[in-house]
């Protein structure tokens, strides 16, 4: 007996509705097509209960934004892209009133203009027509910490937990690099039931029990645990048995997929949508339950990815996850600078790009020319006689410079000026550096091929190290 799917989408689909079939490969699903939202969420609860409708595959962002506010738990994002496909694709949701199943996907078209979506619409689409195959996903409940809870959380966990997550938040750009609080779940196989503790950071007194739930020796899983480890070491509260990683493990099983948490916890478990917007509604006990979430996604997410994983995934963790600990103590390092030294060599460079554009405005009878202006510079290639080129960037510029030696003389100059400006910006700005360092990560998990990542550090300072130009240009 066939399963009676709808995909609701948008006029946008039309073309690409044949691909829909290939989503449920191997599977009796016989679908029905609307590529229009309904007036309300009524209409279509009526439609779909006359024509049978047991489940819904939806590509329309208008009715998403309509079924999530019929959600009694729902929080409007404080975000200025407001609701997306793209957040909530892989989120699992319900009619209101039939309690027909909804899962989100992106637009059709990604199916053949992004790499992995084929793959990941196929497991959405799955929580409709195979759900006995996902992971029984436990029960979310979460306890603000208090004096008089703490010690009862903690022995319960030290006798009878069998893997602890962790999860902290912070601000962004906040100039003491603080923790705001601690989330922790823990997971009971006997019962097969977890619960969420948050500790707010906002006192020795719950730093000390930071301290003693971070040493308890149950295994603890963590996403992306090099930015919560480097914080927990400032603090001076390490991790114990930092053993699993779901960013590190999903990674190992497919390379170009995104790994951050919400899209591993949706591809991981049936039953779960997007929340990565709740913690931002201004709420205090908005925020907490963000954070309790977070861990409690990434401990579910982590026991689902385990059943799913083939030897040459665990193969791959093996070999990628004990990355993590030289990259935190590289992190945690950074390198020293020699601050007096880069205060000299930046006023250098400053002088030398003043006299350099100086110039080149004169070379080319221009004073004030702006050579960061393209609209200025796409009127000089309009003089050297290359104005029909399409843009200013790298291509065209060189298309420009190939066009006469007069075109070369005078835009390699330009674009000799233009790097050494770029070269101040980005490498001689002091809100890059903390207490005298120079701060950068490294990421075992951020490239589809196994090399190492870099960025700036996650203090919210410092450097893609990878990118420093070698030699003198940059010497601090």
């Amino acid at each position: 007996m066939s399963t009676i799917l709808l995909h609701l989408g948008t006029h946008e689909d039309a073309d690409h509705q044949h691909r829909l079939t290939t989503l449920a490969a191997g599977q009796q699903v016989a679908w029905k097509n609307k590529l229009t939202a309904p007036l309300t969420i009524t209409e279509l609860e009526g439609a779909c209960e006359k024509a049978g409708v047991q489940g819904i595959v939806c590509s329309n962002e208008e009715f998403l934004k309509k079924l999530l506010y019929a959600q009694s738990d729902f929080i409007p994002p404080n975000n200025k892209r407001g609701v997306t496909l793209d957040d909530y694709q892989g989120s699992f949701l319900r009619l209101p009133k039939t309690h027909i199943p909804v899962v989100i996907i992106n637009p059709l078209q990604n199916l053949i203009t992004v790499p992995w979506a084929q793959a990941a619409a196929t497991r959405f689409v799955s929580k409709l027509t195979t759900p006995s195959k996902f992971y029984q996903q436990t029960k979310f409940t979460w306890t603000l910490a208090t004096p008089e809870n703490l010690p009862e959380f903690f022995a319960r966990w030290e006798t009878n937990a069998a893997l602890i997550s962790i999860d902290i938040e912070t601000a962004i750009d906040d100039p003491l690099r603080r923790i705001n609080c601690v989330g922790y779940c823990a997971y009971f196989p006997e019962t097969h039931t977890t619960e969420c503790l948050v500790i707010p950071f906002d006192s020795m007194f719950n730093l000390e029990w930071v301290r003693k739930f971070n040493r308890l020796p149950q295994g603890k899983v963590l996403q992306n645990g090099l930015y919560d480890n480097v914080y927990f070491m400032r603090f001076g509260c390490p991790v114990y048995n930092w053993l699993h990683d779901t960013q590190h493990l999903f990674h190992s099983m497919y390379s170009e997929f995104p790994k951050r948490l919400d899209f591993i916890t949706v591809y991981a478990l049936r039953e779960t949508r997007y929340w990565k917007d709740d913690g931002k509604s201004g709420s205090l006990q908005d925020y907490y339950r963000y954070n309790a979430r977070d861990c409690w996604a990434t401990l579910n997410s982590y026991l689902a990815l385990l059943l799913l994983s083939e030897p040459y995934a665990i193969r791959n963790y093996l070999e990628e996850f004990p990355l993590v600990f030289p990259c935190l103590h590289a992190e945690l390092e950074g390198l020293k600078i020699d601050t007096a030294r880069m205060a000299v060599v930046k006023a250098e460079k400053e002088q030398s790009v003043l006299v350099s554009e100086a110039q080149f405005q004169k070379m080319i009878a221009a004073p004030g020319f702006n050579l960061n202006s393209w609209q200025q510079v796409k009127k000089l290639f309009t003089v050297l006689g290359v104005g029909g080129l399409a843009s200013t960037g790298k291509a065209d510029m060189l298309k420009a410079q190939a066009a006469h030696p007069l075109n070369n003389k005078i835009l390699s100059e330009l674009v000799a000026i233009k790097g050494d400006k770029k070269l101040l910006s980005t490498y001689f700005v002091e809100g890059k550096f903390w207490n005298g360092r120079l701060y950068y990560k490294l990421n075992p998990a951020g490239t589809d091929t196994g090399r190492l990542a870099s960025s700036e550090s996650s203090f919210w300072c410092g450097l893609q190290i990878q990118n420093i130009p070698r030699g003198d240009n940059v010497n601090y």
